[in-house]
């Protein structure tokens, strides 16, 4: 993984929801199961506050020196998201995102408008990490606009997954796409669940 002096993941907002230690990767290592197995060529990440899951997913897709991560984001500061946080963010020129990730694809917007802009210019993703506003009605909105972007082959990772609101929605939209189901589930930091279609997953 490389890390040309970008700042350590550890020492990153929101590395404790990801359960990221000085010693231990927590959830990341998770998250690099999936990487291991689908061998994602395209990655969108929905909300990050510290541009730490985008980055992660830049290195460990990493291919010949090339990525290809997107990061939609709504930038909006007074909740979250996008803050910069001196040197812990993403939203600002001299961030660690910005400097030493600069072929990430950042789309300023809210899921819903975001989602629907890539929905229209049929772009595809291998992998979708949603990340975003966690109330029930957001997440299970995130997860239906996701099914026309993500691969036959693609997978759909949530974090947050230890909040009732999270796994809800993941519930709900499991009753209603009956052709998904959950593959991982962690308690791990704020938790973590991912599914995909039953046929692709063994």
């Amino acid at each position: 993984m490389r890390t040309r002096n970008r700042a350590p993941f550890s020492q990153h907002h929101f590395s404790a929801g990801h359960g990221i230690t000085s010693k231990s990767n927590g959830l990341l290592e998770h998250y690099s199961d999936f990487i291991t197995k689908n061998k994602p060529s395209a990655n969108l990440v929905i909300g990050s506050g510290s541009g730490l899951i985008p980055m992660f997913f830049a290195d460990v897709t990493n291919y010949e020196g090339r990525y290809n991560v997107t990061l939609l984001d709504a930038g909006i500061g007074s909740v979250g998201f996008g803050h910069p946080w001196g040197n812990l963010g993403w939203a600002y020129s001299d961030s660690d995102l910005y400097k030493f990730y600069p072929d990430i694809r950042i789309i300023y917007s809210t899921s819903t408008l975001g989602m629907l802009y890539l929905i229209n210019n049929n772009q595809l993703f291998d992998n979708i990490f949603i990340d975003a506003n966690h109330s029930e009605s957001f997440v299970l909105e995130d997860l239906e606009n996701s099914i026309p972007i993500l691969t036959k082959a693609g997978v759909i990772i949530l974090h947050d997954g230890n909040l009732k609101s999270v796994r809800d929605a993941v519930i709900k939209f499991i009753e209603k796409n009956e052709d998904f189901r959950i593959v991982s589930e962690s308690s791990i930091g704020a938790g973590m669940i991912a599914i995909c279609r039953k046929e692709i997953w063994n």
